[in-house]
């Protein structure tokens, strides 16, 4: 039997078209017969007064409804410093656009809407956005490369984070963290799948910014050795030896490595360069000619390393600990760890610890037998787990490719407008099947209410017993790699998310979490900036709701 949405989904659509309709509303056409509607408010010619002067953050995109009784020439006066893209053309005496904020700090850009004169509907002031970036230029890769940038966030208290808008053609990782002169330095890492074109944003502040556009030809980059990956290596040079972000020597400098330091390689690449890993966490490429390979251990990758190691001990039932060199129970045994050995932490990657031992070996063991030292003894808790799942891609409802599409009868809408949760099955599918699901392909797949209400794919369920406070089944869902769909309200609304994984979850030497709470478990928001389950309940407080597959 086909399960519908029910209430809520019919509430977000009513909801959110009666919002698009009091946001979209327009004064009587003028003499001119022309109005736009731009940050919710609307602009009707001929103006009465000055051309109203609205504010954008650099590298940020506004949406603007323009309505005419005929399609009108929607321009900038600089399309290098404004550039405008068409959302929706004209029908029905309506085009939507967006406008992207590419220009220098300071420009002031006139908006225009030409029909038999050229009139002027306001003028974009574009200001400083809250962070700066060493990469500004389109980026364009062959299939199978990667390219790393670097975010520096103005305010310390800023959390930066990064995706494409095609998850398909770029995958994306977060290649660690630096700090100097105090401010903290955000290296972000994506790679070409295929061909294609995506965005590739930034949110810095719960707002999100266009730093650039990445372009994949397709064509495959020669391949290179893969002998020395998995293995640690010291970097042998009298300075220092530079870390950039592309195999060449045209590769843009990421990072510089010093002499004696250890890396750890993730692959070799052609022409005499590797791809490595910093203890800080940095990957990015350098010479092969300056990096001593090592022997003695054998390890894939490094997790993400804090700024100062801990110590933990190893406890199990009596039964040694295995030690592997990779984050995987399928990763090859380098060693074995007693109960109550110490070693060294040195980063976390899901739910296994990147560790030292005391003989200075190097590997992965699962985090459920580490227990952190404290000054007061034995806590009894194990180190905070943490996981992702991986391959899931990051999708946002307004995205251009989907974000028109209509659902729904009579009463329905655009998934830009009430798609949230058919933009977070799309999700899901993309990773329950290991392949590209998007928004439209579960616009043509699936069944909806004439309100835009969506019957659930076979397979999904309501799990009971889950609430704000409860949360142990959302856990041993992403334990067993399935995602968990939310959904919400709040007095306006209703919006739905997707739970894709946990960070910092303490468990007990039984591997049981002995806490759980919202801030804990990680989300794709397709509509807004939310991180955390904890940022989006407290946007949509009430109605909670949980399903999975």
């Amino acid at each position: 039997m086909k399960k519908e949405h029910g209430s809520l989904c019919r509430a977000a659509a009513a909801a959110v078209t009666a919002a698009l309709v009091f946001a979209s509303a327009v004064l009587p056409a003028s003499a001119a017969g022309v109005s736009c509607t731009v940050q919710g408010k609307t602009i009707t010619l001929p103006l009465q007064k000055t051309a109203q002067v609205i504010s954008m953050e650099q590298s940020t995109v506004l949406d603007v409804s323009l309505k005419s009784a005929s399609a009108l020439h929607f321009h900038t006066a600089d399309g290098k410093k404004l550039e405008v893209s068409t959302r929706k053309p004209f029908a029905d005496g309506a085009a939507t656009y967006s406008i992207y904020a590419k220009g220098s700090v300071n420009s002031a850009v006139g908006v225009y809407a030409e029909d038999a004169t050229d009139s002027k509907l306001f003028v974009v002031q574009i200001t400083d956005r809250p962070f700066t970036s060493d990469t500004t230029m389109d980026v364009s890769l062959k299939s199978g490369d990667s390219y790393t940038f670097r975010i520096t966030p103005n305010s310390a208290k800023d959390y930066v984070t990064f995706y494409t808008t095609d998850g398909s053609v770029f995958s994306t990782k977060s290649a660690g963290k630096s700090t100097a002169n105090g401010k903290t330095n955000y290296y972000f890492q994506f790679k070409a799948l295929k061909s294609g074109s995506a965005g590739v944003y930034v949110t810095v502040g719960k707002q999100n910014y266009r730093v650039f556009t990445a372009t994949s030809t397709g064509s495959a980059a020669p391949a290179g050795s893969t002998a020395s990956a998995g293995r640690t290596g010291t970097v042998c040079v009298d300075d220092t030896l530079n870390l950039r972000a592309q195999p060449n020597t045209n590769g843009r400098v990421i990072g510089q490595l010093t002499n004696g330091e250890t890396v750890t390689v993730l692959a070799d690449a052609a022409s005499g360069w590797i791809q490595v890993k910093t203890a800080a966490g940095l990957v990015g490429y350098c010479s092969s000619d300056y990096v001593q390979l090592d022997h003695a251990t054998e390890v894939t990758n490094t997790g993400s390393s804090s700024d100062t190691p801990q110590t933990a001990r190893v406890k199990t039932s009596g039964d040694a600990l295995n030690l592997r060199a990779g984050s995987s129970s399928g990763s090859a045994v380098i060693g074995q760890l007693e109960n109550g050995e110490a070693v060294t932490v040195l980063g976390t990657e899901g739910n296994w610890t990147y560790i030292q031992t005391s003989e200075g070996i190097k590997g992965y063991c699962s985090s459920d037998f580490l227990v952190a030292e404290n000054s007061g003894g034995d806590s009894g808790e194990t180190l905070g787990a943490s996981k992702t799942l991986s391959g899931m891609p990051a999708y946002k409802q307004k995205d251009a490719a989907w974000a028109n599409t209509y659902i729904g009868g009579t009463n329905g809408g655009t998934i830009g407008t009430i798609g949230c949760l058919v933009t977070s099955i799309a999700m899901s599918e993309s990773y329950r099947t290991s392949s590209s699901v998007t928004p439209n392909d579960i616009a043509k797949q699936c069944q909806f209410t004439d309100g835009g209400g969506l019957y659930l794919p076979s397979g999904y369920y309501d799990m009971s017993g889950v609430s704000d406070s409860r949360l142990l089944k959302v856990f041993q869902q992403l334990q067993a790699d399935k995602p968990v769909l939310v959904g919400g309200v709040n007095s306006r609304s209703s919006h739905w998310v997707i739970i894709k994984g946990y960070k910092n979850v303490p468990l007990d030497s039984a591997g049981n979490p002995t806490a759980l709470d919202a801030s804990m478990f990680l989300v794709n928001d397709p509509g807004y900036d939310n991180y955390t389950l904890a940022d989006y309940i407290g946007q949509f407080p009430s109605g909670r709701v949980f399903r999975t597959y």
